[in-house]
């Protein structure tokens, strides 16, 4: 009896490990057949000479075209400070043909423009105040948009970028950020596949410089490192400096225009924009909120409030204001911030001094040195 009962359990854990076996071949056929598919892919690849993970035509300019179209971020011109000449330029390059043709009968139009110049001051605002002008479609790219791994992608991407411009009944902007990065000087040491690349855009923005429907406008914080080629192409280059003094005051009053500021001196004004010389507009705007940020960090020390007749919690200042009168003794509030109800919070009016405090704070991103150099291109260009 016993004996039965042993080979009966021997038996099953034979079985049992034919199982697993068998499964484990199934297992096995599977990967094999996964590998063959894969091999079948690759193969076709070889033949058709498009990898067959890559989207078709129409599905890359569906992509394309959903990635680079966007809506101008400003209203116009008017939402721009200064820069009056740069704006002038780009009117009559672009605006100008299309509201009086007659004055450019006999003569030949630009359509390609450059933009250099420091960082921060106001090149890609420029093309969106262009666009919502001329009520353009405007088409933004940057070299992260056309570049791909496959060989011969990217030079796909931009002739099918040019070719569907030039299809496009709307007139249209086609603004490459940071060309320097697409079309740096050639050198010999430089992959055939980059010089491919820089090869088909030069000859793309050949067949296009008398092409009406669409402009093309490229910005660049370093021109010298563009290619002299590229250069060339490029019909008219203008300069976006850093702000001067009236500049600098029309950026201030329009990053400051919905702002509640205590009042100040004429004299403090001015002295404050004369501390920021050499700022870009970046830099003034990075001024603003520094300043903007003292009053609300100086809330986490507030508490003692005031419950103003609107229900909200100011802090409590040194001075009172006099329209508080005797609202004050009845309306203090012992509390820290966080137990404040939500929606109910409101900071101190700007002060001359928070300007004068964020200044100290925000860093210049453009140096003397740097000047130099757009000054010396220039003088070449």
């Amino acid at each position: 009896m016993d004996q039965t009962f042993s080979f009966g359990v021997e038996f099953c854990d034979v079985l049992e490990k034919i199982q697993l076996t068998i499964q484990s071949f199934e297992n096995i056929s599977r990967m094999i057949l996964n590998v063959i598919e894969k091999l079948e892919e690759c193969l076709k690849t070889i033949r058709n000479g498009t990898p067959t993970t890559m989207s078709s035509t129409k599905q890359q300019e569906n992509s394309l075209k959903l990635h680079c179209l966007q809506q101008p971020i400003v209203k116009g011109f008017m939402d721009i400070a200064g820069l009056t000449s740069v704006k002038y330029s780009l009117y009559t390059m672009v605006i100008l043909p299309r509201l009086q043709p007659q004055l450019f009968a006999n003569r030949t139009v630009s359509n390609t423009v450059l933009l250099f110049g420091p960082p921060g001051t106001g090149k890609t605002r420029l093309v969106h105040g262009l666009a919502a002008e001329s009520n353009a479609a405007l088409h933004v790219v940057t070299a992260a948009d056309l570049l791909s791994r496959y060989v011969g992608e990217t030079e796909k991407k931009i002739s099918l970028m040019f070719e569907r411009l030039q299809q496009n009944e709307k007139f249209s902007i086609l603004f490459i950020d940071e060309v320097d990065s697409l079309c740096r000087k050639r050198s010999s040491s430089e992959s055939d596949f980059i010089r491919s690349v820089k090869t088909e855009f030069m000859c793309q923005m050949t067949r296009v410089e008398h092409c009406r429907n669409f402009i093309i406008i490229a910005a660049t914080n370093c021109p010298w490192d563009l290619d002299s080629a590229i250069l060339r192409r490029f019909q008219k280059r203008l300069y976006v400096p850093l702000p001067n003094w009236e500049e600098r005051i029309q950026l201030f009053q329009l990053l400051t225009k919905n702002i509640e500021i205590v009042p100040f001196e004429a004299n403090e004004l001015e002295d404050l924009i004369k501390q920021c010389d050499g700022f870009s507009g970046s830099d003034i705007s990075c001024l603003i909120q520094e300043a903007l940020d003292i009053p609300l960090t100086e809330l986490h020390d507030t508490n003692i409030w005031i419950k103003t007749k609107e229900g909200f919690y100011e802090p409590v200042m040194e001075e009172f204001p006099d329209d508080y009168g005797s609202f004050i003794t009845t309306n203090i509030i012992i509390s820290c911030l966080n137990d404040l109800p939500p929606y109910t919070v409101k900071s101190r009016r700007i002060t001359i001094e928070d300007f004068q405090q964020a200044v100290k704070r925000t860093q210049i991103t453009v140096n003397a040195e740097d000047i130099k150099k757009y000054n010396v291109f220039i003088q070449r260009k």
